[in-house]
């Protein structure tokens, strides 16, 4: 097996209940990272710098220190405070080079390393490294058997140049460097949320609970509609999900099914009771690794930190020993970091809304290309290809006809031209509006959709009953 050290600044050390930068922090939540700006959760003191990794520089953290056998399984685990020097700066495209090179078996060296270090340093970190790659693809492969959710999302994101100015909106693909980080993040996570309920001690759980039966239902209907089988009355568990995304992959829907589902999933919140977590299939989990930024994190640090110091559980709850009702104490933190952090992450998305607006303002009247994500009872939405942003395409653009909204509402149907839309089609437009300050963009048809015969058409149509069928008339 393998021993996994996983190093965490030690935020609690330098933030201490109570204070001022702790009553800040709480409020804050969390940190928010809009594109070329970041409102962080503490002074840039901490989180740039002191509760930062430098190169030789020493710094205090929470070591989760684990035993991992050639399963994937923990089996022990130990937390400890420390104090780390790391030897060099590595990127995640640095790891990346190297573990390319190693499912290649060539030799790949990495400039910080070769630069900074001795020989016999060299050799010692290179093993690392290949021992640390050896555990990923083990964790990853217990992942895979334990059936987490195997959602495929890119990030959407905006190239900032030197100069602080955004040039063009990008996709971020997962690398496997990424999920190596991910994967031991979350090793760690799973045992702090066992080793402080082993201790009978408050966790902050991050809970995520499995869909709601009204977005199971919807999105059996919607998924029956394309062809997939979503049988009624069977479990619905991550496994199911990953059996449908890898239909939609070989059927080349992959985007939009992994889109569809991730809607029906409910929103992951934190709690006091112990909900376990739908996506990644487990049954304890907190967030420990990033105190730095998420006011969850340090809550879970510093229970860690009574007990790491020496005491009992008794001493440990001594944390929150000025807090009449420690229940309500952690309900009320937990209310409000979940709240926060949906307003980050709407902030986000509206701030990149507004940037692929920006950046599409001076193209009013080009054509476009993009894909059809969805329907209303007024326009198609659409995602863009330039800007991987979303646009309206008012219905009344459409050729002249009645148009259909199907029931399940992944179909629009032309009465007598026959011309149809469907989730994830292809769709040719001309840029009419793109409005920086509100991110909306709005666009006129060109061509796309599907020709579909008076039968075709017929059976579509047919499957809008009266109480929900909306025609629409260009």
């Amino acid at each position: 097996g393998y021993r996994a050290l996983i190093a965490i600044a030690d935020v609690g050390h330098y933030v201490h209940s109570g204070s001022a930068l702790d009553i800040e922090a709480a409020r804050r939540g969390n940190s928010v990272y809009l594109p070329n700006f970041v409102v962080p959760m503490l002074p840039e003191g901490l989180s740039n710098n002191l509760c930062s990794l430098k190169p030789l520089e020493r710094r205090l953290t929470i070591v989760a220190d684990l035993l991992i056998n050639d399963k994937g399984m923990i089996t022990e685990r130990k937390f400890y405070r420390a104090i780390i020097s790391s030897h060099a700066r590595l990127t995640y495209n640095n790891m990346q080079s190297f573990m390319d090179g190693k499912n290649k078996g060539e030799q790949v060296k990495i400039a910080p390393i070769e630069n900074n270090l001795s020989e016999a340093k060299k050799k010692k970190t290179y093993q690392n490294l290949c021992d640390l790659h050896q555990l990923y693809i083990i964790l990853q492969s217990a992942r895979d058997a334990r059936g987490a959710l195997a959602l495929d999302l890119p990030e959407r994101a905006a190239f900032v140049n030197d100069d602080g100015l955004v040039e063009k909106m990008i996709l971020r693909q997962q690398q496997d460097a990424h999920r190596l980080i991910e994967e031991m993040m979350i090793a760690a996570n799973i045992s702090c949320a066992i080793f402080l309920k082993e201790n009978r001690l408050p966790v902050m759980y991050r809970n995520h609970e499995p869909p709601a039966n009204d977005n199971i239902d919807s999105l059996r209907s919607i998924l029956k509609s394309m062809g997939y089988n979503f049988a009624k009355g069977i479990r619905v568990d991550a496994k199911i999900f990953n059996q449908l995304l890898e239909q939609a992959s070989e059927k080349g829907q992959r985007h939009i099914v992994d889109e569809l589902i991730l809607r029906s999933q409910s929103q992951a919140q934190y709690g006091v009771d112990n909900k376990g977590h739908f996506g990644l299939n487990l049954t304890d989990y907190c967030h420990f690794t990033s105190p730095i930024r998420r006011y969850a994190d340090l809550i879970v640090h510093r229970a860690l930190i009574k007990l790491l110091d020496g005491g009992d559980v008794a001493d440990a709850l001594e944390t929150f020993s000025n807090m009449n009702n420690m229940r309500q104490y952690f309900d009320d933190v937990a209310a409000n970091i979940s709240k926060s952090e949906r307003l980050a992450m709407v902030a986000e998305r509206d701030a990149l809304d507004r940037i692929a607006a920006y950046l599409m303002n001076g193209k009013t009247g080009d054509e476009c290309h993009g894909v059809v994500r969805g329907f209303t009872n007024f326009a198609l939405f659409l995602r863009l290809d330039d800007v991987f942003s979303d646009a309206i395409l008012p219905l009344k653009s459409l050729p002249k006809d009645f148009y259909h909204l199907c029931d399940d509402r992944t179909k629009l149907v032309g009465d007598k031209g026959g011309v149809s839309f469907s989730l994830g089609d292809p769709i040719h437009v001309r840029l009419v509006d793109a409005n920086p300050i509100t991110g909306q963009m709005q666009c006129h048809y060109m061509n796309g959709g599907k020709i579909l015969d008076a039968k075709a058409r017929k059976k579509l149509i047919g499957k809008s009953s009266p109480r929900h069928a909306r025609k629409f008339r260009r």
